[in-house]
């Protein structure tokens, strides 16, 4: 907390000298501030060329290690609208902001996965539709993905046209017609991925650790056939956890390994390659804010994880 005020304080004095310059520079664009990737890649698609979109969290940043700086406090202060998750585990720094209040908070509406245990959900989820009247925001029983799964990233999308659309409505046709399009675009996929998996086996498989229940829930994979490396071997990597690690690779025939851009591979790699497993990416932010972004990642995703059928 005393160093978010020490950054409120340094962002006061920094915008108090820039105000001249700031309106000199407006060019009519919705100035959006994000908090993860997604969320930039979706308010492009929707807004186009009438909003700047700044993304706090950058590509190959775990939000579990992100803290804020005076750069950051500056595209805060100057924004419209800032979109959040409004989850602890991704973005609850913001919460702290308590001077703003143009902060948008994207869970509202979702449907959220809780768990016994935050970081390593094993199959014990239930699916709860977010209220504000029953959420807790500190909570540490939910799953905070929720942008990975199809209806949840439908939610989000038409949340942020409405904002935009609230913000700039003299627009709102071509906020409608970009939203239109973009679930078009995703329904395809969703589609395209369906189609090609269906009626096939899927094997067993490795995660780095559990961030996609909703991405699998989405597209029927089985949570059965999922092994986390970070919930058998764990941050400690004891000699014990790697035994029980490689027992199920030998008894499961383990053939495939997915991988995260966010955090250190160096181990499950050594696995991977001493057993002679086929290593593959799944990224749960992605690294492109631009329109697309959102999209490409997500078809990158699903190709990576189609290999588990074959």
């Amino acid at each position: 907390m005393k160093k978010i005020i020490i950054l409120l304080l340094l962002v006061f004095t920094f915008s108090s000298c820039s105000n001249v310059e700031k309106e000199s520079t407006n060019d009519g664009k919705i100035k959006i501030v994000s908090s993860i990737i997604p969320f930039s890649s979706i308010v492009n698609y929707i807004g186009g060329n009438k909003v700047a979109v700044s993304t706090l969290i950058p590509s190959g940043v775990s939000p579990h290690n992100f803290d804020l700086k005076v750069k950051d406090m500056l595209k805060i202060n100057d924004s419209d609208i800032i979109f959040s998750l409004g989850i602890e585990h991704i973005d609850g720094f913001l919460d702290k902001l308590e001077t703003k209040n143009n902060i948008v908070k994207l869970i509202r509406g979702v449907n959220i996965l809780y768990s016994n245990d935050s970081h390593e959900h094993n199959h014990n989820e239930k699916e709860v539709h977010y209220e504000e009247e029953n959420y807790e925001e500190k909570s540490h029983n939910i799953d905070p993905h929720v942008w990975l799964g199809i209806n949840n990233i439908k939610i989000i999308s038409l949340r942020i046209k409405s904002e935009l659309i609230k913000s700039s409505p003299e627009n709102k046709d071509l906020f409608e017609k970009n939203y239109n399009n973009f679930i078009k675009e995703l329904d395809l996929i969703v589609s395209n991925y369906k189609k090609n998996t269906l009626s096939l086996e899927q094997k067993d498989f490795i995660i780095y650790h559990d961030a996609y229940n909703y991405l699998f829930d989405s597209f029927g994979i089985e949570q059965g056939k999922k092994h986390i490396f970070q919930g058998i071997v764990g941050a400690n990597n004891k000699i014990g956890d790697l035994k029980k690690l490689t027992h199920e690779i030998k008894e499961k025939n383990i053939k495939y390994i997915f991988v995260e851009p966010q955090f250190n591979d160096s181990n499950i790699r050594k696995i991977a390659n001493e057993y002679s497993m086929d290593i593959f990416v799944l990224d749960p932010l992605g690294e492109d804010s631009s329109s697309l972004g959102y999209l490409n990642n997500l078809e990158k995703n699903l190709e990576n994880l189609s290999k588990i059928y074959k």
